[in-house]
């Protein structure tokens, strides 16, 4: 690990250490230990810290942990969108989509409650007021993506 560390791996480290100190109980060391293994794709059999099996667990932790901030990100998020196609569906709460190769692809949204990924032109934009929702123009739809 002598190399230089990209800046997307030391975001995924910082995402991954700063999940699980406050989420979990989970020890410093162990913490350190896990973004080696899972950033850094350390073979467990070149670590002698911790037993395999504890590293594991903090794998699963932080896995759980992970799918609810995302969870709690959606409940949080003022922006809400409907899927065009569908204009008596209820607008459903958004935020911006965490799979990478999904965002590559151009799907920007994904809505926990749909459990699924939208491009930007798939949706109208609403927000939720005292009087219901409603709908939000900033967001425009002029600029199509193509795929190559």
């Amino acid at each position: 690990m002598s190399e230089e560390i990209s800046l997307l791996n030391k975001r995924k480290a910082k995402v991954i250490a700063q999940t699980m100190s406050l989420l979990s109980k989970t020890s410093a060391p162990l913490i350190e230990v896990l973004v080696k293994y899972v950033v850094f794709k350390i073979k467990l059999s070149d670590i002698t810290d911790f037993k395999h099996s504890a590293i594991y667990r903090a794998k699963s932790t932080y896995k759980e942990n992970r799918d609810k901030v995302i969870t709690l990100s959606g409940l949080y998020s003022p922006l809400y969108g409907r899927e065009k196609s569908c204009p008596d569906q209820e607008p459903f709460s958004l935020i911006v989509n965490v799979d990478d190769d999904e965002l590559k692809e151009g799907f920007v949204w994904y809505s926990t409650t749909a459990e699924k990924s939208f491009q930007m032109s798939d949706l109208d934009y609403f927000v939720l007021t005292d009087a219901g929702f409603a709908p939000y123009t900033q967001i425009s739809n002029s600029g199509k993506r193509t795929r190559k």
